[in-house]
Protein backbone atom coordinates (compact mmCIF):
# COMPACT_ATOMS: atom_id res chain seq x y z
CA UNK A 1 0.00 0.00 0.00
CA UNK A 2 1.54 3.29 -0.88
CA UNK A 3 2.48 5.07 1.84
CA UNK A 4 0.19 8.22 1.70
CA UNK A 5 -2.67 5.94 1.15
CA UNK A 6 -1.76 4.30 4.69
CA UNK A 7 -1.25 7.96 6.07
CA UNK A 8 -4.15 9.31 4.96
CA UNK A 9 -6.04 5.72 6.56
CA UNK A 10 -4.38 6.05 9.89
CA UNK A 11 -4.96 9.64 10.19
CA UNK A 12 -9.00 9.29 9.18
CA UNK A 13 -9.07 6.02 11.75
CA UNK A 14 -7.44 8.20 14.87
CA UNK A 15 -9.20 11.35 13.93
CA UNK A 16 -12.86 10.01 13.64
CA UNK A 17 -13.80 6.38 13.45
CA UNK A 18 -15.63 3.99 15.61
CA UNK A 19 -16.22 0.56 15.28
CA UNK A 20 -19.78 0.08 14.09
CA UNK A 21 -20.11 -3.97 14.46
CA UNK A 22 -19.68 -5.29 17.87
CA UNK A 23 -19.81 -8.64 16.73
CA UNK A 24 -17.83 -9.52 13.26
CA UNK A 25 -17.65 -12.60 11.79
CA UNK A 26 -13.62 -13.95 12.02
CA UNK A 27 -11.76 -11.36 9.43
CA UNK A 28 -14.03 -8.85 9.22
CA UNK A 29 -14.45 -5.81 10.41
CA UNK A 30 -16.55 -2.25 9.68
CA UNK A 31 -15.19 1.18 10.83
CA UNK A 32 -16.83 4.50 10.47
CA UNK A 33 -15.04 7.71 9.83
CA UNK A 34 -16.11 11.39 8.88
CA UNK A 35 -13.63 14.27 7.10
CA UNK A 36 -12.84 16.54 4.24
CA UNK A 37 -14.39 16.38 1.06
CA UNK A 38 -12.13 17.13 -1.33
CA UNK A 39 -9.81 13.61 -0.55
CA UNK A 40 -13.08 11.69 -0.66
CA UNK A 41 -12.81 9.90 -3.76
CA UNK A 42 -9.45 8.77 -3.69
CA UNK A 43 -10.61 7.43 0.08
CA UNK A 44 -13.44 5.55 -1.50
CA UNK A 45 -11.02 3.46 -4.17
CA UNK A 46 -8.34 3.15 -1.06
CA UNK A 47 -11.18 2.02 1.16
CA UNK A 48 -12.46 -0.52 -1.20
CA UNK A 49 -8.69 -2.20 -2.24
CA UNK A 50 -8.34 -2.42 1.65
CA UNK A 51 -11.93 -4.45 2.31
CA UNK A 52 -10.48 -6.87 -0.60
CA UNK A 53 -7.17 -7.86 0.59
CA UNK A 54 -8.16 -7.53 4.70
CA UNK A 55 -11.59 -7.88 5.10
CA UNK A 56 -11.89 -4.47 6.60
CA UNK A 57 -14.73 -2.22 5.71
CA UNK A 58 -14.45 1.61 5.81
CA UNK A 59 -17.42 3.69 5.78
CA UNK A 60 -16.03 7.36 5.44
CA UNK A 61 -18.61 10.36 5.17
CA UNK A 62 -17.47 13.31 3.33
CA UNK A 63 -18.37 16.22 5.55
CA UNK A 64 -16.00 18.25 5.68
CA UNK A 65 -13.35 18.83 8.50
CA UNK A 66 -14.60 21.18 10.83
CA UNK A 67 -17.50 18.32 10.72
CA UNK A 68 -14.82 15.59 11.25
CA UNK A 69 -13.18 17.52 13.99
CA UNK A 70 -16.42 17.94 15.80
CA UNK A 71 -17.50 14.26 15.76
CA UNK A 72 -14.39 13.90 17.00
CA UNK A 73 -14.28 16.39 19.80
Amino acid sequence: MPRAALLCLSSITLLACSRSDRSPTAGSAALTGAGATFPAPIYTKWFDVYARATGVRINYQSIGSGGGIRQFT
